[in-house]
């Protein structure tokens, strides 16, 4: 089993005691604590902290106690033991480098180092076995991601409405050439879609004629031509 927890949701020091439990008195207590409870309820497990750099501060103390002895004692004082549990840490710090392209790829390993070791203290980076970075997604990936969000919206329009989307290769360029970015991983090209093909095509399906033709078709070409985008139903643009 994995647990994926949204560190960005626990910036304040009472969110992170929710991981083991809030104290006695206060509101939740008897629910115990995300991370214990699905730990005494799944020992072999993974749990990742996601954008760690974006909790409180004091997710170091809980983390010192767990990664260093791997047990921990929850809100209602049960030991809670990680022997089994793999922990996995990620986070964004130094990714802004990758604007910075007159670096050398060691260059930018040391000033992502610099830029977490700032960030986290000794002890916590230490306890980690290993750091990983990764390299920035290159054009040829995010064109696969670009498609693979472009199949998720026909599936949709396919489950909901019975008509498939389909998409040509001058949209799949313009469409990661335009929402490429070195920094940001793959959370563009979801964004570039909705705002270029799901919001126009919401609004082309508001006319009852149009959405009838599309559903009668069971098929919607999605073409980037002479700059801009459109829609075609049996070649002609709607």
């Amino acid at each position: 089993p994995i647990l994926v927890v949204n560190m960005g949701e626990h910036g304040l020091e009472q969110d992170v005691t929710k991981l083991i439990g809030v104290a006695s008195g206060y509101v939740g207590y008897a629910n115990g604590g995300l991370l214990t409870n699905f730990v005494l309820e799944n020992p072999r497990c993974i749990i990742v902290f996601d954008e760690l750099e974006k909790a409180h501060t004091s997710i170091n103390k809980i983390l010192l106690s767990i990664l260093d002895k791997g047990v921990c004692r929850d809100n209602k004082n049960r030991e809670v033991f990680f022997d089994q549990t793999l922990f996995v840490a990620t986070t964004n710090l130094g990714a802004s480098i990758e604007y910075e392209t007159h670096l050398t790829e060691d260059e930018k390993f040391r000033y992502r180092m610099e830029i977490i070791k700032d960030k986290f203290a000794p002890e916590i980076i230490n306890r980690y076995d290993n750091i990983f970075q990764f390299q920035p997604l290159t054009h040829e990936t995010y064109g696969s991601i670009v498609r693979k969000f472009m199949k998720q919206l026909s599936d949709i329009a396919k489950k909901r409405n019975k008509f498939e989307i389909n998409s040509t290769d001058a949209l799949i360029e313009f469409a990661t050439k335009h929402s490429y970015d070195p920094a940001m991983g793959g959370r563009p090209a979801r964004r570039f879609i909705e705002m270029i093909i799901l919001q126009p095509l919401a609004f082309k399906l508001l006319d009852q004629d149009v959405f009838e033709q599309i559903i009668a078709n069971g098929e919607l070409l999605v073409d980037y031509q002479d700059e801009k985008i459109i829609f075609k139903l049996n070649d002609v643009v709607i």
